[in-house]
């Protein structure tokens, strides 16, 4: 590092640094809600990864914005509180726009590869808790056969991704097959124990036709003679 930069890193990390601490005692004084917090995060974030700032440390940005989804989807997940969506909905906007500027360059650097799985995390946690808070604790809490839908929608986001992504943008590959491996696992060990009778075959057998389907995607087509 040139030594004439160090002078100006630091100055500007002690000035962050302080800039977060007036914000904690601004946060307490004005006795803010905790979930908030995830707000201004993934806004942050969210809004740092769309803009490729720090450019620096490009991949700063996306590792604090899956940290924010992971954080907020498990905290939805054990408490169910909906003022938890807006954060996540936030993080899935702010995350689509950094996928749309990767578009444009190249996926062999990291923060590229990361804003991908920020992106597919954020859609994973948004899906799962519009679902549970519409569906399960909404107007579909005494309909058995809701439990079929994130099963059916996640397998087919994570074909989609993976069919379409696998040669040229290998990260939308990725977050394919873990659309797809949380849609399998939820069919094999939750389904078949959840679901009764028709429900269950129907699932099954949907579950089946979609991977026989993506099979067809991703085999390799024979040129004609």
């Amino acid at each position: 590092m040139d030594t004439t930069t160090r002078p100006s890193t630091a100055l500007a990390m002690a000035g962050g640094a302080f800039l977060i601490l007036a914000g904690f005692f601004l946060w307490r004084d004005l006795s803010l809600p905790r979930e908030l917090v995830m707000t201004v995060l993934a806004l942050a974030a969210g809004t740092a990864a769309a803009l490729r700032w720090p450019g620096r440390w490009p991949a700063l940005a996306p590792a604090l914005l899956i940290a924010t989804v992971v954080g907020a989807a498990a905290w939805f997940t054990l408490q169910k509180q909906p003022t938890l969506l807006p954060p996540l909905l936030i993080a899935l906007v702010t995350g689509g726009a950094a996928v749309l500027r990767t578009l444009h360059d190249g996926e062999d650097r990291l923060a590229d590869r990361l804003v991908w799985y920020a992106f597919g995390a954020a859609l994973l946690a948004v899906t799962w808790g519009l679902y549970f808070n519409f569906f399960t604790a909404g107007f579909a809490a005494d309909w058995v056969a809701r439990r079929m839908i994130p099963t059916v929608a996640w397998l087919g986001l994570g074909l989609a991704f993976f069919i379409a992504g696998r040669n040229r943008r290998p990260a939308a590959g990725h977050v394919g097959l873990g659309f797809i491996a949380v849609a399998l696992g939820k069919a094999a060990f939750y389904d078949t124990s959840h679901l009764h009778g028709n429900l269950r075959i129907v699932v099954l057998a949907a579950v089946g036709l979609l991977l026989v389907f993506g099979a067809r995607g991703v085999a390799p087509r024979k040129e004609g003679v």
